[in-house]
């Protein structure tokens, strides 16, 4: 009942352009499967660019710091564009492609062979091919189902103001085995979204159709790209079968017309590098998210003090939520976020504005005592997309003092909220790893639930203090058959002499089933094996 048209530009002209130099940053990716090609390079308005490795390849790839990350197979990471800094972002998958992002943040992108969409969680590990959950399970899903294939790549979210609004919060996939485009509308419990089916957007007879990436442009419109070739499949037919097309591709632009074809046409895009700077400043309030990035890198690849200034002038005028959400980032990347703008921001009234606060705050170095407690507050804000990202910020400044609050935020969080869940559970697995915070939390005593909270988190550790801390809480909390054996796996791969021969003591004088018994025997003789004895 709506008129949505396609159009294609196609042109036998091609300019050939070259770069007058390269510069290597990152090196050295994997180059045994195709699959493993770096993609998806997706600039955020946190200075980073994300995006995905594929399946198969093995990559060691070093930063101008001289760190290294190794990557095997699926995963995501992200970097600086000076060659500085390169994190992996998430553990597993199988073969991702394609990331987008929703306006408080949250980055998603598709898998092949194991789930259309995920919102990737920093620190999480998704399924791939045959591997076992970490102690603190896998990431959490948000689609029950693969969408009818296992080529599913390429979301985009969409956040404009050229479609109807039943469109808006909406996920687009694509699917170039069957030749669709899916739809997906989102159901919030909590800090969780859950994706409910809805029509396809697109079907065709036509057999060339493989769309392969999506993304919403700056004039509102979907833009798809299209593979364009009727031999997708790299098992069902040679690489050299002779329908195997090698030259031609489609990039589909999907605008909305209205239910009687005279809705207006989209809106072309301001040329940011024309505007004033008052101009610039106010395209951080446009409806459209890809506007609002665009013109939050802009300024700061462009600015100087003066413009700083604006921007923090705009933010305390309270202009638009979209604005100071923005705005935020542009002063924290250029180090002009002050206390005094931190904690006006951290008491504002729009939900997005303190999402970002968080998230902003989780990128610094260093914290202050106040900052802490911040953060800390942040953890019973109304909102738990706020809860959520205060956690994982906490994760990345691990302190003993965080870890009664996060089993407060664990406990009362709703079980529909598994995002959350999740997040409170990784944040808590760093502190386990942070060897001060542990020495800390011997000294301290817990209730039955939060200890036996504590040794589900310790089980994934790898830092041989929380054996004493498993050792201290396990005997006086109820602990999962499952949760125990990776806690003994843990004890026995990394405690001393002495806390093993406790962890037997313990044992021995346990009431549980045999088959209880026999699981824990075998985390142990599994954990003195990975020690070789």
């Amino acid at each position: 009942n709506r008129i949505l048209s396609a159009t294609i530009h196609d042109t036998d002209s091609r300019q050939v352009l070259r770069s007058d130099s390269k510069t290597t940053l990152y090196t050295q990716f994997g180059n045994k499967d195709v699959h493993g090609n770096a993609s998806s390079f997706t600039r955020w308005i946190d200075g980073w660019i994300y995006g995905c490795h594929g399946f198969s390849n093995q990559s060691k790839i070093a930063d101008s710091n001289g760190r290294v990350t190794k990557l095997h197979s699926g995963n995501t990471y992200r970097f600086r564009e000076d060659g500085s800094h390169f994190q992996q972002h998430t553990w597993g998958q199988v073969n991702p492609f394609g990331m987008t992002f929703d306006p408080l943040g949250n980055l998603y992108n598709s898998d092949c062979h194991s789930r259309p969409v995920y919102q990737m969680l920093r620190g999480a590990t998704y399924p791939s091919f045959g591997s076992l959950p970490p102690a603190v399970g896998f990431g959490p899903e948000m689609i029950n189902h693969n969408h009818g294939s296992t080529g599913i790549c390429g979301p985009a979210y969409y956040t404009a103001d050229h479609f109807p609004a039943e469109f808006l919060d909406n996920l687009f996939i694509c699917n170039p085995v069957t030749g669709r485009v899916h739809r997906d509308k989102l159901q919030r419990f909590g800090s969780t979204y859950q994706c409910v089916l809805q029509p396809d957007f697109i079907t065709t007879d036509d057999k060339w159709f493989r769309p392969v990436d999506a993304m919403v442009g700056p004039d509102g419109a979907l833009y798809i790209a299209d593979f364009c070739n009727l031999v997708i499949g790299h098992y069902e037919a040679p690489l050299n079968h002779p329908d195997r097309d090698r030259t031609h591709g489609r990039v589909w632009r999907v605008v909305y017309h209205g239910t009687d074809g005279a809705a207006p046409d989209v809106r072309p895009m301001a040329d940011l590098t024309q505007l004033t700077l008052s101009q610039l400043i106010e395209q951080l309030s446009s409806p459209n998210l890809l506007v609002r990035t665009l013109a939050t890198n802009y300024l700061v690849d462009t600015c100087d003090a003066a413009a700083a200034d604006a921007v923090q002038t705009a933010i305390q005028k309270n202009r638009t939520a979209e604005l100071r959400a923005h705005g935020l980032w542009v002063l924290e990347r250029l180090g002009k976020l002050n206390d005094p703008l931190i904690e006006q921001l951290a008491a504002d009234q729009e939900a997005v504005v303190r999402v970002h606060l968080m998230r902003a705050l989780a990128e610094r170095q260093a914290w202050t005592p106040s900052r802490y407690h911040s953060v800390r507050q942040a953890l019973t804000d109304s909102n738990e997309f706020v809860q959520r990202v205060a956690a994982d910020a906490l994760g990345q400044h691990p302190a003993a003092e965080n870890v009664a609050p996060l089993l407060a935020a664990w406990k009362n969080a709703s079980p529909q909220d598994t995002h959350l869940i999740h997040t409170v559970r990784l944040a808590l697995v760093q502190h386990m790893d942070d060897e001060a915070t542990v020495a800390k939390l011997l000294l301290q005593e817990f209730d039955k639930e939060s200890g036996g909270r504590i040794v589900e988190v310790a089980a994934g550790s790898k830092n041989p203090l929380t054996a004493a801390l498993i050792l201290k809480f396990a005997p006086h909390s109820a602990i999962d058959a499952a949760i125990m054996k990776l806690a003994i796996l843990q004890i026995a791969g990394n405690g001393s002499a002495d806390e093993i021969q406790q962890l037997i003591t313990m044992q021995s004088s346990s009431e549980s089933t045999a088959t209880t018994q026999l699981a824990a025997l075998q985390g142990l003789t599994d954990g003195l094996a990975q020690r070789g004895q």
